[in-house]
């Protein structure tokens, strides 16, 4: 019989690092967007024209931060993430070449990928995001220990049964006892 390797030693474990279960932000700290003047250029060519981010890349940069995969970025992610906010402006610039745009598509879809923003990239870092049941369930289950542990605090403490005296009524063999005892 071929004896098991010992668990330290096994090559394969199965186990992925990056596993985790993503749960709903709640109130997310957003950073800012850099200054668009400095990511897209020296600006519009109408004097009183501001340059900005459009409005597609606001709402994606807040919806990233907003979503459970933000738990997971780091503040070394930002600039990459800044830079794939700018392939999007770059997808969203009626001004650009169809080629130019589906070049930034391609980019930005790439950048989108390394940060589990879309679903198979969740699926290849082992991400779960939270389901609503089961964030529902845990906290009931939350309130219900909460309400246990109250309950048992504030519950008045019964008697002891081993000090109360006991009565030979209510015992069926106490009778046989008293019969033993006078015999």
């Amino acid at each position: 019989m071929v004896a098991s390797k010992a668990e330290g030693t096994r090559q394969r474990r199965n186990k992925a690092s990056t596993r985790a279960v993503l749960h709903a932000v709640e109130d997310p700290e957003i950073p800012p967007l850099p200054e668009a003047r400095h990511w897209l250029g020296d600006g519009p060519s109408t004097p009183g024209e501001v340059l900005d981010w459009s409005q597609p890349v606001k709402e994606w940069w807040r919806t990233i931060w907003s979503s459970p995969m933000s738990s997971e970025f780091h503040e070394s992610d930002i600039p990459q993430l800044y830079l794939a906010a700018f392939y999007l402006h770059q997808v969203s610039n009626q001004w650009l070449k169809m080629t130019e745009r589906l070049a930034a598509a391609k980019q930005h879809e790439a950048m989108v990928k390394n940060f589990g923003l879309n679903p198979m990239s969740r699926r290849s870092l082992q991400w779960e995001i939270e389901k609503a049941e089961d964030a529902q369930a845990r906290g009931t289950q939350r309130k219900e220990r909460t309400a246990e542990k109250e309950r048992a605090r504030t519950k008045p403490h019964a008697p002891d049964p081993r000090e109360a005296e006991p009565e030979d009524d209510d015992n069926p063999w106490a009778g046989a006892r008293k019969k033993a005892e006078t015999a």
